[in-house]
């Protein structure tokens, strides 16, 4: 029997390319392929966590002396540094050039591509992105000013536009805000981007606490009178079904989540993206204490095809490669796709200094607060840098 290798994946629709036995890759390949590379056949297991218990569990497996699994999913360039510097994953660019050109590597987006890479080394293969994409019932975007979406949109459009649908709407709020919790910093950080204010300088000093900053939350939180009742809860999931259910008109999600947004009715939304959208690239690294290397680089090799791309394309929505973007085919069945592009040749990364990850953690809490009505912006901002400073991320 071959090895087994194993996979810890994120809960998110992307995953399904790899795991829906019926509609992902595997199920699509042509026939012969070898058991060894199904998942839930012996040869590629899975063990897919949700979002809000997904970091704690991969940070015990970076520090395991004896690793659980072989493979794992990592956000791009949020904790890329922090698993290189740990000597947590095996380099990847001679396994790369092993596949051959055909493999096609080049065929990666460049902005992909390049957050993949830390110190001149490629670490890690692309899955799929997640970043900034605005979605609004066609109908009532037809009824804006202008007659639809701008290709990018900014805060103040985002809101005249809920204002306005609010009217034809008998005041029922049209939008809806990720503004869960473990989501809000990320919901937050375009209005920030917008003041010209970026959240860390590439040292971890926080930049967020300054006029311009509070300027920043409060626009954010002005929303709220406008954004559905649940928006405090709300995240991939709670978006989603405002929007297809029509409790919302207007929101703005994960290209990641696209398709499931979508659903069967494509055409029932137009997209855009931000003006200073964010983005990451959700990428599978190799475990460098694995002792599967060789069968688990054969599992990568699949897990990041061309042919796996598009259908991480059709069942999420956001794919990495040029190619899957240029399918006519696709591009019919995807109309959100010119947005999602767009959006990845001008998404905002984070600076990679150590610790990233652990710092962001004061902002998801202190804005959640601020939304909850529990702090003032100008308190919120102030609390999240001194909980930081506290950490000692910064210099």
């Amino acid at each position: 029997m071959s090895e087994t290798v194993r996979v810890l994946a994120v809960g998110d629709p992307a995953v399904a390319a790899y795991t829906d036995p019926e509609r992902g890759f595997f199920a699509k390949s042509a026939a012969g392929r070898s058991v060894a590379s199904r998942p839930g056949a012996p040869g590629l297991e899975f063990d897919v966590l949700p979002w809000a218990d997904y970091a704690a569990r991969l940070e015990l497996e970076r520090r395991a002396s004896k690793p659980s699994y072989d493979i794992v999913m990592i956000a791009g360039h949020l904790w890329l540094r922090d698993w290189v510097e740990a000597g947590a994953l095996a380099p990847l660019d001679s396994k790369i050039a092993s596949f051959g050109p055909a493999w096609g590597f080049a065929d990666i987006l460049p902005s992909v591509r390049k957050e993949i890479a830390w110190k001149g080394q490629t670490w890690l293969l692309p899955s799929f992105t997640d970043g900034h994409l605005v979605f609004c019932d066609a109908a009532s975007a037809a009824a804006l000013s202008g007659g639809g979406l701008p290709p990018r949109v900014g805060s103040a459009w985002l809101k005249k536009a809920a204002a306005a649908l609010a009217k034809t709407t008998k005041g029922k709020r049209p939008l809806v805000l990720k503004a869960h919790p473990s989501e809000i910093f990320l919901d937050w950080l375009p209005y920030l981007l917008e003041e010209g204010i970026e959240p860390f300088d590439f040292d971890g000093r926080p930049l967020f606490n300054c006029p311009k900053g509070v300027a920043a939350l409060e626009s954010y939180l002005a929303l709220r009178d406008l954004a559905l009742a649940g928006s405090g809860e709300a995240g991939n999931e709670g978006v989603a079904e405002a929007l297809q259910s029509g409790k919302a008109r207007l929101g703005v999600s994960w290209g990641g989540q696209a398709a499931v947004i979508a659903g069967a009715e494509p055409g029932r939304f137009v997209y855009a993206t931000l003006e200073r959208p964010w983005s990451v690239s959700w990428s599978f690294g190799l475990l460098a204490k694995s002792a599967k290397k060789e069968a688990a680089l054969e599992a990568l090799r699949s897990l990041c095809s061309a042919e796996a791309d598009r259908a991480v394309g059709l069942l999420a929505g956001s794919p990495v490669r040029g190619a899957t973007y240029e399918d006519p085919e696709l591009a019919a069945a995807c109309p959100w796709f010119p947005a999602q592009r767009a959006m990845l040749e001008s998404a905002y990364a984070l600076p990679r200094f150590p610790g990233l990850g652990a710092a962001m953690g004061p902002l998801y809490a202190r804005l959640g607060e601020a939304f909850a009505g529990k702090l003032g912006a100008k308190a919120a901002l102030a609390a999240a840098e001194k909980d930081i400073l506290a950490l000692g991320h910064s210099h």
